[in-house]
């Protein structure tokens, strides 16, 4: 509680302070039952009840060495002559932009501009330490550190959608840009405050990780909840408001057709490897079945979004396949860049079926890889992908090979990541060295012209060590070290973590630790469980896959066969294509080998 409610009583100094502290949102009120302290609060503020949380503001808590800060973060423009009671140091500041750029890639669609939002840094209000320690507390004038990451998250989605935040909630967790969360010091500290100063909030957000640990620290004086990523975060503070302010939005025709056409473009062409897609799947689903008046071409644009999202969060979900009409009205480029989707679409999920879209692809398709433009590549790398799955594998590692090269010598860099992830998992699954090595020649002449991105790295390096792994060549430790370093990394995306986790588990029976082992195992095992079935699927898929690999080792035919059906549950397209490809060998070692994610 604040000193001066504590106290019950207060200066016309004090009675400012208050009135600022208590003015803007309910955290710090007294609780009912205090009736000295709630009286001087209401004397305060001239509000007879505690006031809900003002737009674009909320509670964050900071610690330096052994003491708590709680703060009001004010993501309003200032009024003039207030100022903040505290700067923000330079990781602060950079977890304030940092949040605007993971906010786009964590909602559904915005109509407002984060950019506006961002523009100013916030005004940061004080209201009280947790000192544990002799002497009297610090003062803080410079807030340091990435605990306001998520606070800072919330702040500007409360600010941008015009939709005040909860009053009884408080977060803690550092950001990234693609939306992850990560641990932040100090639990321990913050939680006290909190408790201690802020007595309307029951409930902390903080990263997954250390949910645990935040459980245990609290001893049940707050509620926590583990977020994965900005976007589950927003989920739960949230809940549909975001998505009912959306579907709002389409209640006019010509706003439909711009909300549409906004969902198709996204498909296409997305905001990075690292978005979170299931609020876009979401929306899209929602917007399918409430909003009235849908043209055929609204319809199918939806649908369309739906189906791309579904594919990239799940592995499920359907895409419309257009007519051929429909598709050469397109402009040559974009009806290509459909048809990858739709190719890639068949090859993760069946559906649709190859036979719906052969005949759209022979429209696009180039008669040469050497002589096709950038879309008609994508076009042959989705069919490539397709052929690994469909018992060609050896076909789709040639083309592979030829596509990186060709994006290579096109001076196009950046696409390279896609064929030679492929490139390498492929060589590894079919015990190809000679082709590991040539694969291993154009990643360094990639990466001596600039490298292969941040989201195109991530894939690489999966595929480059699991083939390490596969292959047992010279410096196969090396590369479960990096398998291991991504299984218990928090940058790369969670399907790949989780691949990675697979892959050094099915090492360990030779030479991986038996406390990492263990460790990564009770992380995957954690992951599988989530109640939530977009953030489990990844993680539940390659757990299966870990027994799959456990049950091949002892010759249990009956496990494998019980892995096998549980992976078909899962992923039923991927592994129809699969049974496909394992015609007169052994489905389970097949699947083991060829699973392609």
């Amino acid at each position: 509680m604040l000193p001066e409610l504590e106290r019950g009583t207060t200066d016309e100094a004090g009675l400012r302070r208050l009135q600022t502290s208590l003015g803007l949102g309910p955290w710090c009120w007294p609780l009912p039952g205090e009736e000295r302290a709630y009286a001087l609060a209401a004397r305060a503020t001239g509000f007879d009840l505690p006031p809900l949380p003002t737009v674009g503001v909320s509670v964050g808590v900071t610690v330096d060495a052994n003491c708590g800060f709680a703060w009001i973060i004010d993501g309003r423009p200032s009024p003039q002559g207030e100022v903040s009671h505290a700067e923000l140091g330079d990781t602060c500041r950079d977890s304030w932009r940092t949040a605007a750029l993971a906010l786009p890639r964590s909602v559904p669609l915005l109509w407002a501009s984060v950019s506006s939002a961002q523009a100013h840094t916030p005004r940061i209000i004080g209201l009280g330490t947790s000192f544990k320690g002799p002497g009297i507390a610090p003062a803080c004038h410079v807030v340091r550190g990435s605990s306001f990451g998520l606070a800072f998250l919330l702040v500007l989605a409360s600010r941008v959608f015009n939709v005040p935040l909860p009053g009884h909630l408080a977060a803690s967790a550092a950001i990234a840009d693609d939306g992850s969360l990560h641990a932040v010091d100090g639990l321990a500290l913050k939680i006290n405050s909190i408790v201690g100063i802020l007595p309307r909030v029951t409930t902390l957000i903080v990263a997954a990780p250390q949910e645990e640990e935040a459980r245990r620290l609290s001893a049940g004086r707050l509620e926590i909840i583990g977020a994965s990523s900005a976007s589950h975060t927003l989920e739960v503070v949230f809940g549909e408001r975001l998505v009912e302010l959306l579907l709002a939005e389409g209640t006019t025709a010509p706003r439909r057709q711009q909300l549409a056409e906004w969902f198709f473009r996204f498909s296409l062409v997305g905001r990075g490897e690292l978005v979170d897609w299931s609020p876009v799947a979401a929306a899209a689903a929602r917007a399918l079945d409430s909003w009235q008046h849908l043209t055929e071409d609204q319809k199918f644009k939806l649908g369309f979004a739906r189906g791309v999202a579904e594919r990239h969060e799940l592995n499920s979900g359907s895409i419309p396949v257009p007519s051929v009409d429909w598709l050469l009205t397109r402009p040559a480029p974009l009806r290509t860049h459909i048809v990858s989707h739709l190719v890639q679409q068949v090859a993760d999920v069946g559906q649709p079926t190859w036979s719906e879209v052969e005949p759209l692809v022979g429209l696009v398709r180039a008669a040469n890889v050497r002589d096709g433009q950038v879309m008609q590549l994508r076009v042959e790398g989705a069919i490539a992908r397709l052929w690994a799955v469909t018992g060609r594998a050896a076909d789709a590692l040639a083309r592979q090979e030829e596509l990186a090269c060709a994006y290579f010598d096109s001076l196009l860099y950046d696409e390279v990541s896609f064929p030679l992830a492929e490139w390498f998992r492929l060589s590894g699954a079919l015990g190809d060295c000679e082709s590991f090595y040539r694969a291993e020649v154009l990643r360094s002449a990639v990466e001596a012209v600039g490298g292969l991105g941040l989201d195109g790295s991530a894939y690489v390096e999966l595929s480059h060590a699991r083939a390490w792994c596969l292959l047992r060549t010279v410096g196969r430790e090396i590369g479960l070290q990096r398998l291991s370093l991504m299984a218990q990394g928090h940058s790369a995306p969670q399907h790949v973590k989780w691949a990675a986790a697979r892959c050094v588990l099915r090492s360990d029976r030779v030479e991986a630790d038996e406390a990492l082992s263990s460790t990564i195992r009770a992380a995957l095992t954690h992951a599988a469980a989530d109640p939530d079935r977009r953030r489990r699927h990844s993680a539940a898929v390659n757990l299966v896959l870990v027994e799959l690999d456990e049950a091949i080792a002892a010759n249990s035919t009956s496990g494998a066969t019980a892995s096998i059906n549980r992976i078909s549950a899962l992923e039923p397209g991927l592994m129809q294509h699969l049974r496909l490809g394992a015609i007169g060998k052994d489905l389970a070692t097949h699947v083991a080998l060829c699973y392609p994610y």
